[in-house]
């Protein structure tokens, strides 16, 4: 083998990297029987082997607007509110176990404010997936993958690449089909029009249309006022934002800002941002994915929620109020005991008031509770 001596004095060797290819299977490990053991043991760096008690409201960091994200821990107990720091394209929680007391909540990150370049495709967990790469070697990908706690299988992380990734790749648009989707991307509700809708709050005001139900990651987003324009469709990263109260800008099609009337302060529909920048109208329902390969406790009282943000109300002008965002998507899946009734729920954001009627409220987004064998793990 050839040596370059280097200023540093550091040796490099001139005998080129050969390209490589890795299968990955997520499900069963070397001498275990428990189902998706590689995914789990993937994420077990560090603290993904520890217990977590959340007896505070607690936030686990997320990269805005970034890939979905994994957090690996022991066995869970959720006593208070657990969420997200930032919106992003959806949060996965893998335990050993799941507890949940009366006052225990675990809330979606908001749906992120996606691209056209992203892929809007069924979200799985594929029985097997190949990896390849070259300067890059699997053992520093997964080493990257951990740190990160990113989604192995985010389709838009592998197909677009992330910065500090290297080059490693995999054909994610061939997934779809072979496993069970824990997002529907066919489910995800459509835009609508605002214009029709029913009679408002007031005699001369019209409420928008309302989103329809979404199977999918999440409902689009609820119509304005009597002249909402077109309202955002579902993604699979988060539900649609919403239509302004008389909208003459339209919302972003991907989970972006709210539509919004021009040099107008309020009655904007709901977004990341919403049409005018309310704090309170901020954001759309995420996606939030909890994995226990243990028992699950559920006390009554518990709540597992990925819902959608209200539109704008309208205080300044004669506007009806803006649409709310589209609800997310909540998915609690376990291979142990379930103890106690789930309650999930992804309900799309209200509609904004106004002195012209009510925006529309967005749609719902999709709820399920399964054990692993229903999902085929």
């Amino acid at each position: 083998m050839g040596y370059d001596l280097l200023p540093s004095g550091a040796q490099q060797s001139l005998t080129p990297l050969s390209p490589w290819q890795m299968p990955f299977a997520p499900g069963l490990g070397l001498n275990s029987s428990q189902s998706l053991a590689n995914l789990f043991n993937l994420y077990n760096y560090w603290q993904g082997q520890q217990p977590l008690t959340i007896s505070s409201a607690t936030n686990l960091p997320t990269v805005q607007d970034g890939p979905i994200q994994v957090f690996k821990v022991g066995n869970l107990t959720v006593n208070s509110t657990l969420g997200f720091s930032n919106r992003c394209r959806g949060g996965i929680l893998l335990c050993d176990s799941l507890t949940m007391g009366a006052s225990g909540v675990i809330t979606a990150p908001g749906g992120a404010a996606g691209s056209s370049k992203w892929l809007n495709q069924d979200i799985l967990i594929p029985p097997n997936a190949v990896f390849t790469g070259k300067n890059t070697s699997w053992a520093q990908f997964q080493a990257w993958i951990a740190a990160n706690n990113f989604f192995i299988f985010d389709p838009t992380l592998l197909a677009l690449g992330y910065p500090g990734m290297g080059d490693i790749q995999a054909n994610p648009t061939a997934w779809p089909g072979n496993g069970t989707a824990i997002i529907s991307a066919a489910g995800c509700g459509a835009a609508v029009f605002g214009l029709s809708g029913t009679a408002g709050s007031t005699t001369t005001g019209y409420s928008g249309t309302a989103g329809t139900n979404g199977p999918g990651a999440g409902g689009e987003s609820g119509g304005g006022g009597q002249l909402g324009l077109f309202t955002g469709p579902g993604r699979v990263w988060g539900g649609g934002s919403g239509s302004a109260g008389s909208g003459n800008i339209s919302p972003d099609p991907w989970g972006g800002y709210g539509g919004r009337v021009s040099g107008v302060a309020t009655s904007g529909g709901a977004g990341n941002p919403s049409g005018n920048n309310v704090p309170a109208s901020n954001g759309t329902g995420g996606i939030l994915l909890v994995f226990s390969r243990g028992p699950v406790s559920l006390t009554s009282g518990h709540l597992l929620t990925a819902p959608g943000m209200p539109g704008e109300s309208d205080t300044q002008y004669n506007y009806p109020g803006g649409g709310g965002s589209g609800g997310g998507k909540v998915g609690l899946y376990y291979e142990g005991t379930l103890t106690g009734t789930p309650n999930l729920t992804a309900p799309g954001g209200a509609g904004g008031s106004g002195r012209w009627g009510t925006g529309g409220s967005g749609g719902a987004g999709q709820t399920e509770a399964k054990p692993f064998s229903a999902m085929g793990y």
